[in-house]
């Protein structure tokens, strides 16, 4: 099973790094590594080689974002995930992820075929990765969850503030 772990609030993917930034409206940046200078946003974008492209909204605040099969990923504190085609920056879906008032801290893992985001409030939704959203299952530990969850081999680790979880397929 492949597995992809979130990083520093920053990943890359073919000669492209994507940044997001919590204050505010959450912008979204694909950043070239050779930029130098001011990279701030302009309505002439040909002044600017070094960003790629860029979203004024829909990044996420806390979680950092996943980058698989061609598409971003992002998850917002209030469970709206947004994908977006990572080379070009077109919308693809957006959707809720878990209940409405669930907030989420975690950052999103990915392993085979699914992405696993956790809530504050532990609960636990599995989406198949894809241009379309399906989500797969969703079941609650009912506890509080701020880390990402890990993935060893075929197995899913949550960490909760009072337990360790270790979920094995069946």
């Amino acid at each position: 099973m492949e597995a992809t772990f979130p990083g520093p609030r920053h990943c890359f993917l073919k000669g492209l790094i994507y940044l997001t930034n919590g204050h505010g409206r959450s912008p979204t940046f694909a950043i070239r590594p050779t930029a130098t200078g001011d990279l701030t946003p302009a309505v002439d974008q040909s002044e600017n080689t070094g960003l790629a492209w860029w979203q004024p909204s829909d990044g996420s605040y806390m979680p950092t974002p996943l980058v698989r099969d061609g598409l971003l990923y992002t998850c917002n504190d209030n469970g709206r995930l947004t994908v977006r085609n990572a080379m070009s920056g077109e919308l693809i879906y957006r959707h809720r992820i878990g209940t409405g008032s669930a907030t989420y801290s975690a950052s999103a893992v990915s392993a085979g075929a699914y992405l696993y985001f956790v809530s504050e409030q532990g609960e636990v939704t599995v989406v198949e990765a894809g241009r379309e959203f399906k989500k797969v299952a969703s079941n609650n530990i009912n506890e509080v969850v701020m880390a990402a969850p890990a993935i060893s081999g075929d197995r899913l680790l949550i960490r909760t503030v009072r337990h360790l979880y270790c979920l094995v397929p069946e």
